[in-house]
């Protein structure tokens, strides 16, 4: 059980200070903002948009990322997304890049970074589902395909842990 800390401020008096991710008079209150499963199960949301996290804990600056709440259960964090086809969104990066992200969630074209992903995928298990769509050359829609790998992370050297799929659907 994790237990409060407690701070001398004056004679005979003290305050609760909790562990991260608790709150209340008591520290009885979970509530983790590491990513968008989090938003979903303990704030209820429900809705897919731009949310801010704090994979790096409470108290350290969040990151605005994109959460997709609708598909295969939601609670998605979305790792990697470019809007408007912008086919030179990835061009001309360096490595440093890649670790550290770029791009706006707010703008709809990002990528989350290596670093914020060991961050995110060191805490607690996490599953990967890679979403391809394709424009449709027969009709005026999208063709989709996704898979769901039970368990990802990424390793303090920024490789990607990646067992086999266990789901998957294909329109392509």
């Amino acid at each position: 059980m994790i237990r409060p800390r407690f701070i001398n401020l004056s004679l005979g008096g003290h305050n609760c200070s909790c562990y991260d991710w608790f709150n209340g008079t008591n520290c009885q209150t979970y509530n983790p903002r590491r990513h968008c499963s989090d938003l979903q199960l303990y704030d209820g949301q429900t809705n897919s948009g731009v949310y801010s996290i704090f994979p790096y804990g409470p108290n350290v600056a969040s990151i605005d990322v994109i959460c997709d709440m609708d598909s295969q259960g939601g609670g998605w964090t979305i790792v990697s997304q470019v809007a408007d086809n912008n086919a030179m969104f990835f061009s001309g990066k360096a490595m440093q890049d890649y670790k550290s992200g770029f791009g706006s969630a707010r703008d709809g074209s990002v990528w989350l970074g290596l670093d914020n992903l060991y961050r995110v995928t060191s805490i607690v298990s996490m599953s990967l589902k890679v979403s391809v769509e394709q424009c449709s050359t027969t009709s005026n829609g999208t063709l989709d395909s996704y898979c769901i790998y039970p368990k990802f992370s990424i390793d303090g050297q920024t490789r990607a842990i990646i067992p086999q799929a266990i789901n998957n659907r294909s329109n392509i």
